[in-house]
């Protein structure tokens, strides 16, 4: 059973008696009574102890319940603990004054009933207790707030930070690169050099180009999700821009005997973007069509106008991808690979459907489709 601590205050000993045997009445709850007949007692009281609730008579011999309310009240003014006043006639300023003050009930005493006491007395330990829960989960809730606050904080100034090594470290991969496919360039420009020089530096330029894709890759999804990647838009002809995806990729489709099919057939092929950008978009699909198709295998380029639309569809007859897969494949670093030995780190994708905000890119023949 709930132990209660109840202060009772009224100068009328029968009065109090009466409240009293109201209280006792209470099945649900055991009452520790303390008594008082004058103001002073009763604040000498809760100076001991901080009882769950106080019935106090209106006027005492030595002050009024106001009295009692304003030097019980804390520093931000409120009573610490429920008060229900007891008054021995009606008087609505006298009420109005007082819930103001702090109390949480007013009962005129010839209104009140055999169980009116105990069931005021109850409700205002109820309300009170309903009020202090709510004020402590508003307090965590700002704790939990402001703790998350600063871990947010901290999070946006790791990922900022992360963006900004990553950008670094770009450029610094980047950059002794230049010199290497310059010396390489110029080498393949010497007409006294050996057919099998020629082939061994064709590879070393190659590579090193799809090493500066990557690196380029890896930069610009750095930016793209820092917002800080810059679109040169212009009036663009897809058609020019795949043809040029093809001539960095043509070595990819000739080592792998992939027959390659075009039909640009777009009779409105201008567009209005960033040419560079809807390059890099084709190049990494193209790659990627080259990567899943087996030798001797078909990649079929497509375009048309649908409306005011322009469709470009690039189809290969690789392996597919399984269908659980499929959400992520456009997603950072989730590489698809058709052996355990392929490279490849998965920005290519996620690249192409940053740029790609109106292309359409799906992969509609999962594995075990069509061969």
């Amino acid at each position: 059973m709930e132990q209660r601590t109840l202060l009772v205050v009224d100068d009328c000993a029968e009065d109090r008696a009466n409240a009293i045997s109201q209280i006792r009445c209470d099945a649900n709850f055991h009452y520790d009574v303390v008594e008082a007949g004058t103001l002073a007692e009763a604040l000498a009281v809760i100076a001991q102890e901080r009882p769950d609730c106080v019935v106090l008579e209106q006027r005492l011999p030595d002050g009024t319940a106001l009295d009692f309310l304003l030097t019980a009240s804390d520093m931000q003014g409120r009573v610490p603990f429920p008060v229900i006043i007891l008054a021995a006639g009606g008087d609505q300023e006298s009420a109005v004054a007082l819930m103001k003050a702090g109390a949480l009930d007013y009962l005129v005493k010839s209104n009140v009933g055999s169980d009116s006491i105990r069931l005021a007395v109850n409700n205002a330990i109820y309300k009170v207790h309903v009020e202090r829960r709510i004020e402590e989960q508003q307090q965590e809730l700002k704790r939990l707030y402001a703790e998350a606050k600063v871990n947010n904080d901290a999070l946006r100034s790791a990922n900022a930070s992360k963006d900004d090594f990553l950008a670094m470290l770009s450029h610094e991969l980047r950059t002794p690169l230049t010199p290497v496919l310059s010396l390489v360039s110029s080498a393949m420009n010497d007409k006294a050099l050996s057919p099998e020089l020629r082939e061994t530096f064709s590879m070393i330029q190659r590579n090193i180009e799809l090493e500066a894709r990557l690196i380029d890759d890896l930069l610009d999804l750095t930016q793209i999700a820092s917002g800080r990647l810059k679109i040169e838009k212009s009036p663009v002809d897809v058609h020019r821009c795949i043809e040029a995806a093809l001539d960095v990729c043509h070595a990819g489709f000739t080592e792998k005997r992939i027959i390659l099919q075009t039909n640009l057939a777009a009779a409105r092929p201008m567009v209005r973007g960033d040419f560079s950008r809807l390059n890099q978009v084709f190049w990494n699909l193209l790659k990627n069509a080259i990567k899943f198709t087996r030798p001797h295998g078909h990649v079929t380029i497509t375009t048309a106008n649908d409306g005011g639309d322009l469709v470009i569809e690039i189809r290969d007859d690789g392996q597919g991808i399984e269908p659980e897969r499929l959400g992520s494949v456009f997603g950072t670093f989730h590489p698809i690979k058709p052996r355990p030995t392929d490279t490849g780190v998965g920005l290519g994708l996620a690249i192409t459907s940053s740029y790609g905000h109106h292309l359409d890119a799906w992969q509609d023949h999962p594995r075990g489709g069509r061969p």
